[in-house]
């Protein structure tokens, strides 16, 4: 079955399937086996638990088929691999793990005597009364941590990013999770169907984690909220959406062949076998052969379609980008088909992009909290994601070419 069956079929499902006992996430992805991923696209469920059938009750079997499209039953925390554990931590309804979390738990309210703002940096220290940490999966309560954020500062935030002093178990080192976004025609869609309901916010859009603390990570994480999901046509009476600009083939990420010039958006580190934070931008030698050139630390900037998928540029000036079909290694080079690319190619598969740039927004806030079990000897680091905001910023600004700024002020 074809990608955007699967993705459509998991959209229609997931309410359905979020009402099971059990099931606190449905997404779609490559199906895993003996702990690889495969090359099937499935329709992921998630549980908290793997049972043998014999043990789960007839109304909560998950069929091997939903819809003609193939399903996975995945239990949370053994990811084997960095893109199925973030796809894990995009997929999970949160508001469910939350409402579970704390069920049958005594009522009170949690002290907020140790919380703190050390510089721009909300210092939230964990209440065994109303505990945000899920210490039998390192894992965290991340409504119930917001909610303890939110005790001591108001509801200002676009987005929250998240950090820990304590282990979160977290493979891909950094994960985005979105629970609204306005925009249309660039085939995002809310992980979770009540979108921020049970969160006790009316403006939060997504949050975050971090382990890392890199341009490629910070930039690309937010970079979430409005890409790389989108597929082209090539005229408007194919049936179907094709991905081939996308890491294999699947919406998530470009792809490591895509002309993405400096973007953030790839997963060339892990694809392409590049150190950490690394990345490249594709010369086109003009003789069926492609030069990869490195992007690294302090350069990563959105391509020009990232910025039309972000509400930053008008799909005027996109201009044209290209994909290397069938790559095939040439010495120190990579040898290939050219095939070339519009921004009408985007629009024929996903729709116009609204609002358009003129009147989307351009400047976000954006709270760093530091989530610990001692926040009297958290000031140490503290101070150091501080840094890592005053970094964040300008980061944002340059790969957006000033065209949108983050304010990660409190």
């Amino acid at each position: 079955m074809h990608v955007d069956k699967i993705i459509s079929v998991a959209r229609q499902e997931r309410s359905r399937l979020l009402k099971l006992p059990g099931i606190i996430g449905v997404g779609a992805g490559p199906k895993i086996s003996h702990d690889q991923e495969t090359s099937t696209y499935a329709l992921l469920v998630y549980v908290r638990r793997k049972r043998p059938l014999g043990q789960v009750p007839r109304f909560e079997h998950i069929p091997k088929q939903i819809e003609g499209a193939p399903t996975d039953v995945i239990q949370v925390n053994q990811a084997p691999t960095p893109l199925a554990d973030e796809l894990e931590h995009r997929f999970i309804n949160y508001a469910k793990v939350h409402r579970e979390h704390v069920k049958g738990r005594p009522a009170g309210e949690p002290s907020t005597a140790k919380d703190r703002d050390i510089g721009s940096v909300a210092v939230i220290e964990d209440d065994p009364r109303q505990s945000f940490i899920i210490a039998d999966r390192q894992d965290v309560d991340w409504v119930a941590a917001y909610q303890k954020f939110r005790l001591t500062h108001r509801d200002d935030y676009d987005f929250v990013t998240f950090w820990s002093d304590f282990e979160v178990r977290c493979e891909c080192g950094a994960f985005y999770c979105g629970l609204v976004n306005a925009a249309q025609g660039i085939n995002w869609s809310a992980c979770i169907p009540q979108g921020r309901a049970g969160w006790g916010s009316k403006r939060l859009q997504a949050f975050m984690y971090f382990v890392r603390d890199d341009d490629a990570a910070l930039l690309q994480e937010v970079g979430h909220h409005w890409g790389a999901y989108t597929g082209f046509k090539n005229k408007k009476s194919d049936k179907r959406v094709s991905y081939e600009i996308c890491l294999g083939q699947q919406p998530g990420h470009w792809s490591s062949y895509f002309d993405d010039d400096a973007s953030p958006m790839d997963y060339d580190e892990s694809e392409l076998k590049l150190p950490s934070g690394i990345s490249v931008d594709w010369i086109d030698n003009g003789d069926g052969t492609f030069t990869a050139r490195r992007i690294g630390q302090g350069e990563f900037r959105f391509s020009k379609l990232d910025l039309y998928l972000m509400g930053l540029m008008p799909p005027g000036q996109v201009g044209e980008f290209f994909y290397i079909k069938d790559p095939k290694p040439a010495g120190k080079n990579v040898r290939g088909t050219r095939v070339s690319l519009n921004i009408d190619n985007i629009v024929l598969a996903n729709g116009k992009r609204t609002p358009t740039s003129a009147s989307s927004p351009k400047v976000f806030t954006n709270a760093f909290v530091l989530l610990t079990k001692n926040a009297g000897k958290a000031s140490a680091i503290a101070k150091r994601i501080d840094l890592v905001g005053r970094r964040y910023e300008h980061a944002f600004a340059a790969a957006t070419d000033h065209r949108a700024g983050v304010i990660t002020t409190l």
